[in-house]
């Protein structure tokens, strides 16, 4: 029998009769064939208009109209639809954290947020198809234990998180950010590109992100802005001027956590005039590894664990945010000289270079090149946004599913659109556009130095330069190589 505490905040959608299975759960027919199971903490909305049919599982938002509900949004996306709009348009300017079923008489989709962050997982138990949050959750339901291939195993057993559209069974697939299902046969497709608005990217993009939190503060009692010395938490924290004295703002101590990234965030708050908690979480406890065991397939122990578990004990409806997903746009994978390929994915994600790992990423290059040369977004933005966001991002959510859930502002497609257009110039180091739009939400955030090395000396600092500009910069490329070869062992 599933309970209500576990399986927190997950959801599943089949056309099998399992009425025992759920009797804790609630439950919606959202097809003729298809009905709609989740957790009690998992907040469900669905209007009906014009013919058109919508769940929302999760929660959604306009960041240019912050104080609606779920429900006022969903009848703003219906009656777009209806009067002829395309879904992907509309939905462009939302925010949140959720999938959609939407049925408008000739197609039945499911549509995720804009990092995929509330997975949506297919495929078929025992002949019923199902889509799920939860590969635990499936095999739970249908009393089934996982079945996998050796070199899946094999990826797995070096890997934090997946690449590609595999899963922990092998009877389901992911759909990856900016991608969506379509019911009736169970495939998936990339979203059509519709190019954002024509208005200047710093202002706009500082109103999307202004607009998200104000948002997050009218659906939540507090958003928990988690803050470290980077340029991500910091944009944020900008963002949430409007609203700051609604928020708390959030370090973990921990021993694996630099210094800079508690002291600058200390400094900061304390010119800024925010209360700052520093949290200093303890060891995840053996109740919580178990928990782990019983929610996830193939969990992780990783030492960040422990900021999720220091949530159970937190009553309150609050909401972690954070600065995730902005690496899409801040040029974080790119290489001076070597061409996309395979090999080079797993060389910049870090990833186990594993058969499986080459056979996922060479079937993703293949429509990926075809989508860049349409849209013009750089195929390594494109690999951040598509792999690594929804499936590292996605199973971090789903950790935090366990206590609470999770917000990130830049979850927008619209304000990742906009940000795109731009060059990458402006969005790789020293990050100009970014820092424009500091300037422009609170320009006081910029007073303390991002990513600052604690007492810099000329050697750290001329190793850090170097390092940011190797990345994009051939000659730098090569500076870079000779020091590590022959790094200089000279006093600091």
């Amino acid at each position: 029998m599933v309970t209500k505490s576990r399986f927190r905040g997950q959801y599943l959608l089949t056309d099998a009769n399992i009425p025992k299975k759920f009797s804790n759960w609630e439950s919606e027919s959202i097809t003729d064939e298809f009905d709609f199971y989740h957790s009690p903490d998992l907040q469900s909305s669905m209007v009906n208009k014009n013919g058109t049919r919508i769940l929302c599982a999760g929660y959604i938002f306009d960041p240019l109209n912050p104080q609606q509900t779920n429900e006022q949004v969903l009848n703003k996306i219906c009656g777009d639809i209806t009067s002829g709009k395309n879904i992907f348009d509309v939905l462009s300017i939302f925010g949140g954290r959720y999938i959609l079923f939407v049925d408008d008489g000739n197609n039945q989709l499911v549509i995720p947020d804009a990092g995929a962050l509330r997975s949506i997982l297919y495929g078929s138990f025992n002949g019923y198809s199902v889509v799920t949050s939860s590969t635990k959750l499936a095999l739970t339901l249908f009393d089934t234990t996982i079945q996998t291939t050796p070199s899946k195993e094999k990826y797995i057993e070096q890997a934090d998180y997946w690449i590609g559209t595999g899963t922990d069974d092998d009877r389901l697939s992911r759909v990856l950010a900016n991608h969506f299902l379509d019911l009736a046969d169970m495939s998936k497709s990339r979203m059509p590109h519709y190019p954002p608005s024509q208005k200047s990217p710093v202002p706009y993009s500082a109103e999307i992100l202004s607009g998200s939190i104000e948002a997050l503060a009218c659906r939540f009692e507090t958003p928990h802005i988690w803050l470290s010395g980077g340029l991500d938490s910091r944009t944020i924290l900008s963002a949430s001027k409007s609203v700051s004295d609604q928020c708390r703002y959030i370090v973990f101590d921990r021993p694996d956590v630099p210094e800079h990234d508690i002291e600058i965030p200390r400094r900061l708050c304390e010119k800024l005039g925010l209360n700052l908690t520093v949290v200093e979480p303890e060891p995840i406890s053996d109740s919580f590894r178990y928990r782990l065991n019983n929610e996830f397939c193939s969990p992780r122990y990783s030492s960040a664990i422990s900021n999720v578990e220091w949530y159970d004990d937190i009553e309150a409806n609050v909401v972690p945010t954070t600065g995730i997903i902005s690496e899409v746009a801040r040029t974080y994978y790119e290489h001076p000289y070597k061409p996309f390929s395979p090999g080079l994915c797993i060389e910049l994600s870090n990833i186990p270079d594993t058969d499986y790992s080459r056979q996922q990423l060479n079937r993703w290059i293949e429509s990926a090149r075809e989508y860049e040369r349409k849209t013009n977004i750089d195929i390594f933005d494109l690999f951040y946004w598509e792999q690594k966001v929804s499936t590292w991002g996605a199973r971090s959510a789903r950790e935090l599913d366990l206590v609470c859930d999770l917000a990130a502002p830049f979850s927008n497609r619209e304000l990742l659109h906009t940000l795109l257009t731009t060059s990458r110039d402006r969005r790789r180091y020293p990050y100009t556009i970014y820092k424009g739009i500091i300037e422009e939400c609170w320009s006081a955030c910029l007073e303390e130095p991002i990513n600052h090395l604690p007492n810099p000396t000329i050697k750290k600092s001329i190793e850090k330069y170097i390092s940011e500009k190797s990345n994009h910069s051939l000659p730098y490329h090569i500076i870079s190589n000779i020091y590590k070869k022959f790094r200089f062992t000279g006093p600091d």
